[in-house]
């Protein structure tokens, strides 16, 4: 049995190994204490000298391997971050061209709604674009050109905005 406590103030008090104990358990509560300490470094939470000197003096665990781990950590959080920020972005945008899709837009269409609402005389407005006829391109010239016309007509489209103007492609051939 292990048992792994700490007072009030946080500071380790006991990891205690019975030599009765199952190796696999003593084994696995070190491991768990080892992630414990990996994740307070990780955190900046106050302690980590403090876990890391306990580690070393109780588990044999070197201050390396604790910075290792916590680099380790530090990298591996660092990059969910920057993927769960790329859900985000691929969920609130167009592949293609980049500009915000049509969930986006209608997000931002209730929030327009919503100001105006709230504020007598604020006007806005709304432009449609459907671009006739771009079946014939896609059909005539393959879907990479009727690609490239589409992002062509979105950069196009993007330097006629002002700030806080949103362009969006809501599917298809349709801004």
């Amino acid at each position: 049995v292990a048992v792994l406590a700490l007072d009030g103030g946080g500071y380790l008090i006991a990891i205690q190994a019975l030599a009765q104990g199952d190796p696999k358990v003593v084994a696995g509560l070190q491991d768990i204490f080892v992630i414990v300490a990996l994740l307070t470094i990780g955190a900046g939470l106050a302690l980590p000298g403090m876990i890391a000197h306990a580690a070393t003096r109780e588990l044999g665990i070197s201050n390396a391997t604790l910075r290792r781990g916590a680099a380790a950590l530090h990298l591996e959080i660092s990059e969910r971050k920057l993927a769960e920020e790329r859900l985000l972005y691929v969920a609130s945008h167009d592949e293609l061209t980049g500009l915000a899709n049509r969930a986006h837009f209608m997000e931002r269409f209730k929030q327009l709604v919503a100001r105006t609402q709230r504020h007598q005389g604020h006007l806005a407005a709304v432009l449609f674009l459907d671009l006739d006829r771009f079946k014939r391109v896609n059909d005539s010239l393959g879907h990479l050109a009727g690609d490239q016309l589409l992002v062509a007509v979105a950069r196009r489209l993007e330097g006629c905005l002002r700030g806080g103007d949103v362009l969006a492609r809501m599917g298809g051939d349709e801004f």
